[in-house]
């Protein structure tokens, strides 16, 4: 719903942006009845504060997949270093896309 459109845009699909057997897919999935009030401690960044400390979300990630793989769970890294490959995109060509404005 949300990535075959940006991967059409810039050339990574179908690798990308599709479900379909051989994509490279990346999935996160969510628990949407847990809710949680974020806290800078318990995020994964490299500054010292956070603009969205307090803010309460509806909906959070339980999981975490990466080329067919479990990456993330429950707030547990599981994957491993060099997982990820370099995906060699087509050239954007800004004529051939359908905006909506």
């Amino acid at each position: 719903m949300t990535s075959t459109r940006p991967a059409q845009l810039f050339g990574l699909w179908p690798q990308k942006g599709n479900l379909m057997p051989g994509a490279d897919v990346d999935l996160v999935l969510f628990d949407p009845r847990r809710r949680v009030t974020l806290r800078h401690d318990e995020m994964h960044d490299n500054g010292d504060y956070s603009p969205y400390e307090g803010m309460v979300c509806q909906g959070w990630p339980i999981m975490t997949l990466s080329r067919g793989g479990v990456v993330w769970r429950k707030g547990v890294f599981t994957g491993r270093a060099w997982h990820g490959r370099f995906l060699r995109r087509k050239p954007f060509n800004a004529a051939s896309v359908d905006a909506p404005f």
